[in-house]
């Protein structure tokens, strides 16, 4: 394991992260992405050329090759995607999101803070037929399993739900319950489970605090600074998988504006 030492998790590792105005998605196939595995403590990559994750959002796709790269790896002992940006960063289950540095990108001349990557680990030579499925890129459904075919309907990322119906080479004939409607798509963008980060922002109302005051009629108040309510951002995450929302937790809380109470005079 020596290769990956300065391998880092690949969850949101920084507190900005969840406010990254660009986004990239990644998807490392472990069917048609190089495999590198582990030998005698010496990591070793199958195959003699290195094909690259497929990648979408302007963050990931700069460059002659693009910005950001993965790969598939395994061990006797573990599974696991390989993003590489400015460092590795392993990805251990579908759907997982890092927060990466601008790696030096511009987006319409101008220079990128960071980005916020999202990784998902697929398998395009799995028995899909008949199953529920997730959607990884938003997709135009297709009349027939051709690039060039006419376009029916979009399907939307991730938590569309679609039941293959048939496979024909790399493309899934499915049935779309968003779009009610069928349609071929790419088989490589069905996920069957994944993790997905939920936002949400909230808003504290500002407390009330009390001072005595001898200069007041007992019982009656003036008031002496009006506060501000404190805004956090809490993000939770969900697991899908065959079509249902089966587990939600609480990954991290953020607090964004921290208020100030509002404070009277009392008489006492």
């Amino acid at each position: 394991m020596s290769a990956f030492a300065t391998t880092a998790s690949a969850e949101l590792n920084d507190d900005s992260a969840h406010n990254a105005k660009y986004k990239c998605t990644l998807v490392i196939d472990k069917q048609t992405n190089d495999t590198t595995y582990a030998k005698w403590g010496v990591n070793y990559k199958k195959g003699k050329t290195f094909k690259y994750a497929l990648g979408k959002g302007e963050a990931c796709v700069q460059g002659k090759q693009g910005a950001v790269k993965g790969y598939y790896y395994k061990d006797k002992y573990e599974h696991y995607g390989n993003v590489v940006a400015i460092y590795n960063n392993f990805v251990k289950y579908s759907g997982e999101k890092t927060y990466l540095p601008s790696l030096g990108l511009k987006i319409n001349g101008k220079k990128v803070d960071g980005f916020i990557l999202t990784a998902y680990i697929t398998d395009s030579a799995a028995k899909i037929t008949g199953k529920k499925m997730h959607v990884v890129y938003t997709q135009s459904l297709r009349s027939k399993p051709a690039v060039s075919s006419k376009k029916l309907k979009k399907v939307y990322q991730d938590k569309s739900v679609v039941k293959v119906k048939k496979v024909s080479g790399s493309w899934a004939y499915v049935y779309s319950y968003s779009t009610k409607s069928y349609g071929w798509m790419p088989r490589k963008y069905l996920i069957s489970s994944f993790t997905a980060n939920r936002i949400v922002e909230k808003t504290v109302k500002p407390k009330i605090d009390y001072i005595e005051s001898g200069e007041l009629p007992i019982g009656t108040k003036k008031l002496i600074s009006k506060g501000t309510p404190s805004k956090y951002t809490y993000i939770y995450k969900d697991k899908y998988s065959s079509g249902k929302l089966i587990s939600s937790k609480l990954y991290k809380k953020y607090l964004d504006k921290k208020g100030k109470d509002t404070l009277y005079e009392l008489g006492a």
